[in-house]
């Protein structure tokens, strides 16, 4: 088995958390097995599938659960590539989670300026709750 991500690493965490949320299914907790970087980039890539898929999954999903997602496909981006994941499709409910936060709608943002502002409109409405 590759022991590429070391299984005590956040990722397991936020996969666990996106599980809660009825976000993520298949992934029995049993002691965690190790997972490749290209199974963990395999995760990211069916979640960000359904939540294209079931827009109303959106509203599962946390502040930091978003913050996480963000930190995700950064760390991973390299393997998301290689399995011939676009990482831009991230942009989009990230895109709308800074509209909901701010009720300003921009023109598409660059993946780098979309975490930037994303990061603030989490800060921001977790302030308010």
């Amino acid at each position: 088995m590759f022991k590429d991500v070391p299984p005590r690493g956040w990722v397991y965490g936020f996969i666990d958390e996106l599980q809660k949320a009825g976000v993520v299914e298949g992934y029995p907790d049993y002691g965690h097995p190790s997972f490749t970087r290209y199974e963990i980039a395999m995760v990211l890539a069916r979640v960000v599938a359904k939540l294209e898929k079931e827009p109303r999954l959106e509203e599962k999903m946390t502040a930091d659960l978003w913050l996480d997602l963000l930190r995700a496909v950064s760390e991973f981006t390299p393997e998301l590539k290689d399995i011939g994941f676009r990482v831009e499709r991230v942009k989009a409910p990230l895109q709308k989670l800074i509209e909901r936060a701010t009720g300003v709608r921009e023109r598409p943002l660059t993946l780098e300026a979309i975490a930037e502002k994303a990061i603030y409109a989490i800060l921001t409405e977790a302030r308010r709750t």
